[in-house]
């Protein structure tokens, strides 16, 4: 997306979906400076916020020691894969996981613990040496104000702790500076966390596409129905079709034989 949120759109982005960008990726209440801001990373990093290369989310974090909420941008893994592509040098990405011994401080000591811990290696065309990660579950698993794991980070710890290890090395690899990925930071603010009064948020790529999708279907003007993983579109979609198609809906029939747009989001 490369120059395409400007003032003459040079790269042929509908001014609907311009518009749709700036009134649905972004939080309620989002000022004019951190609407700019955001659009502006976009801009720079070639990130797309409609294919969901790039997020703008509330977060909770610490300017001169006190705690403030901003609008951030946090970048994709898939954002992060699709710089690497785009660079013309991306050779290539291994990533993997191991119960290993890592050092632990214990009381003021510092011990050997056995944790979860993925190893990313990103290869570049125009270099010898690839650029390798570690990263270990215990440092980055995101928890609940209970001290849980979060939805994700219980059920597919090995995935989200491998993307936390694949972002990092992409970041080394092809030097992006100034961003970070969705699956390694907390105090992000959803409104399902606002509702609960929890500063413990599920933070990844796929409960915040789940509720940007929401958020967008309700504001379109369309109910939506909810089976397991898939979510349904439910009224009049005439002329909405590339928002949905944006949004990653796609056509099928329904089992009365109608078409109908559906997404699966888990």
């Amino acid at each position: 997306m490369k120059n395409i949120i400007t003032k003459n759109n040079p790269q042929n982005l509908a001014e609907q979906d311009i518009a749709f960008i700036k009134n649905q990726m972004f939080p309620l209440g989002a000022s004019v400076k951190d609407i700019d801001f955001c659009l502006k990373v976009a801009q720079e990093l070639g990130l797309n916020p409609i294919t969901k290369e790039i997020f703008f989310l509330e977060r909770k974090t610490q300017v001169n020691g006190q705690w403030v909420v901003k609008v951030e941008p946090l970048v994709s893994r898939d954002g992060l894969l699709s710089m690497a592509h785009k660079s013309g040098n991306f050779g290539g990405i291994e990533v993997s996981s191991e119960i290993k011994e890592t050092p632990k401080m214990v009381n003021g000591v510092w011990e050997y613990k056995k944790d979860l811990v993925a190893k990313a290696i990103v290869y570049r065309n125009d270099t010898q040496k690839p650029f390798i990660t570690e990263v270990a579950y215990s440092e980055y698993v995101q928890k609940t104000k209970e001290g849980n794991p979060t939805k994700f980070w219980a059920d597919k710890p090995d995935t989200m702790i491998k993307k936390v290890a694949e972002a990092q090395a992409l970041r080394k690899a092809f030097n992006i500076n100034g961003i970070r990925s969705i699956d390694e930071v907390d105090g992000i603010i959803t409104p399902q966390s606002q509702d609960n009064n929890d500063e413990s948020l599920e933070v990844s790529a796929e409960v915040v596409d789940i509720n940007q999708d929401l958020q967008a279907l309700k504001t379109l003007g369309f109910d939506y129905e909810r089976k397991g993983d898939w979510i349904k579109v439910v009224g009049n979609t005439y002329n909405k079709d590339s928002i949905l198609k944006n949004l990653g809906f796609f056509e099928r029939k329904d089992c009365s034989g109608n078409l109908c747009w559906v997404k699966q989001v888990a």
